[in-house]
């Protein structure tokens, strides 16, 4: 997963790629004096963290870090997941893409199952742990809500998005 971390409120914002976010913010945060909070998060591999370090190089004060330009701040409101709810993306080909939130721990049958219902998944390629996400019709993906028993409220959310 690729993240996007801000040192305060308007400091520089860290681009990297991890596994496992939580672990990695806070080991950051014991050698940084600022704050660091996580400010978007989008499926990707740490081949996609270096093209977008390339993409923003004139922006970048050192190694990771870059300064909070607009057009850096622009690609995170449109290309990452913020906040804590997930964020339902149409796709051209008529399919819809959920990004999670939180990336959800999976075990091998977890990925077996969500196969079964013909879902597509956005994982860490290197080692599939972490679920961020899925991609598949519209009545697949509410076909397989109502088959786990998730939330009424995240159900209601995805049928908004259908409508917008």
């Amino acid at each position: 997963m690729i993240y996007f971390i801000q040192a305060g409120e308007s400091g520089p914002i860290k681009i990297g790629a991890s596994g496992n976010l939580r672990v990695r913010r806070k080991g950051l945060q014991t050698s940084h004096y600022s704050y660091l909070k996580i400010i978007g998060v989008m499926p990707g591999s740490e081949k996609e963290e270096h093209e977008l370090q390339n993409r923003f190089i004139r922006h970048n004060i050192r190694g990771e870090w870059f300064n909070p330009d607009s057009e850096i701040l622009d690609f995170i409101a449109k290309n990452s997941v913020q906040g804590k709810v997930n964020t339902v993306q149409k796709l051209p080909n008529g399919e819809y893409r959920i990004i999670f939130a939180q990336p959800i721990k999976a075990a091998l049958d977890t990925f077996l199952f969500f196969g079964t219902h013909k879902l597509r998944l956005l994982s860490d390629k290197d080692e599939p742990k972490y679920l961020y996400g899925i991609v598949g019709k519209a009545s697949v993906i509410e076909d397989f809500f109502q088959s786990v028993g998730v939330e009424e409220q995240a159900l209601q959310e995805f049928k908004m998005a259908l409508s917008d």
